[in-house]
């Protein structure tokens, strides 16, 4: 039963990054969506998923996308592959409150929160708005993720 969720999570991954793709052009916020740019990034949070999504893009619509749901985060590639897919985990002890001065402006919808810099060109953090599961950052050079230990567990150059 669990393979068949977390097989069936996989394929609800695929088809909302697909979707999500591209961020950049989207301008408006037709169908529900919120787009966001700032520091050369931006971000789009789907108001048509079930659960609250967001993806995140260089603004110049190059380069890897992140994305960050309630159940998953995923790393699409220009292509359309799946370089990561993470489940988010059922218990974590979670992030404490962010209070770093670079940070210049947040915003939170549906559940998930993103929180943009002007650090090395421009990077947008985004994780679930409690503060439990994977942070995925997408930068101007790099894009990365961390899992609730603030470990690195996958770092991609952009191109």
């Amino acid at each position: 039963m669990r393979d068949d969720l977390s097989g069936l999570l996989r394929i609800l991954a695929a088809v909302v990054v697909v979707a999500l793709v591209p961020v950049v052009g989207a301008a408006g916020a037709p169908g529900g969506r919120t787009v966001r740019t700032y520091a050369g990034i931006t971000c789009l949070w789907l108001a048509s998923t079930h659960y609250g999504s967001v993806a995140c893009q260089r603004a110049d619509g190059a380069g890897l996308v992140g994305v960050v749901s309630h159940p998953f985060v995923a790393v699409r590639t220009a292509k359309g592959r799946i370089v990561l897919f993470k489940n988010q985990p059922t218990h974590s002890r979670g992030f404490g409150p962010l209070k770093d001065k670079r940070i210049f402006h947040s915003e939170t919808h549906r559940g998930i929160a993103c929180y943009w810099t002007r650090t090395g060109g421009g990077v947008a953090l985004c994780n679930r708005a409690d503060k439990h599961g994977y942070v995925i950052g997408v930068g101007r050079r790099l894009v990365m993720a961390l899992n609730e230990a603030s470990k690195v567990v996958f770092v991609r150059n952009q191109r």
